[in-house]
């Protein structure tokens, strides 16, 4: 019974992390994400006709210290659930 257990809790956590990456340290930065952050929206966007607008799927991002530095995880979230 333990033994199934274990595998389910591995196989729980393998689905988890599929879906979410790591921010390389370049996006972090040209996000400004230096600091621990908690489910931030983040959406990709772009400046039409002199308005920023959302350009894709959006992602929540949490930022935690790991090992010495800041590490930043994106998972992906409906862009309607951020807002228009």
């Amino acid at each position: 019974m333990k033994i199934c257990v274990a595998a389910l809790l591995v196989i729980l956590s393998a689905c988890r992390t599929s879906r979410e990456r790591v921010l390389s340290q370049e996006e972090a930065n040209q996000y400004g994400l230096t600091a621990v952050i908690y489910d931030a929206p983040l959406c990709p966007n772009k400046l039409e006709d002199g308005v920023l607008k959302v350009n894709g799927p959006c992602e929540e991002v949490t930022c935690l210290p790991e090992r010495g530095k800041i590490v930043c995880r994106a998972r992906k979230r409906p862009t309607s659930q951020f807002g228009p």
